[in-house]
């Protein structure tokens, strides 16, 4: 990663605490890496990823529940293993109803977004149980984006 930032067009780059290398080529791409480039296309730079995207759920601190008892609490929010989740647990969000899916190439694949929505499949995909530093900008964002579900949930830190 740290040769893909030292060329010219890179402007910024993210790895994902799940990174891993892609191989020995110069200035490759990590798995689990982006970068924002300016005036470019790299048509390498895509990773080798399989198209994940983020779903992130946020729970409030609950001092008085053990590491176990949080992580049963992640366990009835997401959903890890093969297949998706059944019709009667899928999650409402409002990307799913976004007029995106009238675009020639994802029609007819809103119902696989529905199926995986909040789910974190079978690969190398995590929970994390710790701290969230933010800012109440970002906090803004989020609320006036829908994507919390109280508007009093998440506080800066």
């Amino acid at each position: 990663m740290r040769e893909l930032m030292a060329r010219p067009v890179v402007e910024a780059g993210v790895l994902m605490p799940d990174t891993c290398p892609l191989g020995s080529g110069i200035a490759t791409i990590p798995v689990g890496g982006a970068i924002a480039v300016k005036n470019a296309i790299v048509p390498a730079a895509h990773s080798s990823d399989i198209c994940c995207s983020l779903y992130a759920t946020i729970f409030e601190p609950n001092e008085s529940l053990t590491v176990a008892q949080n992580m049963d609490a992640v366990m009835v929010a997401t959903r890890f293993g093969p297949g998706g989740r059944p019709k009667e647990d899928w999650v409402e969000h409002p990307v799913l109803d976004e007029e995106v899916w009238s675009n020639l190439f994802l029609k007819g694949l809103q119902k696989h977004a529905r199926i995986h929505m909040a789910d974190q499949g079978d690969g190398n995909h995590f929970a994390y149980l710790g701290t969230l530093k933010t800012s109440a900008s970002m906090i803004d964002q989020l609320h006036r984006a829908g994507h919390t579900t109280t508007s009093d949930s998440l506080q800066p830190n």
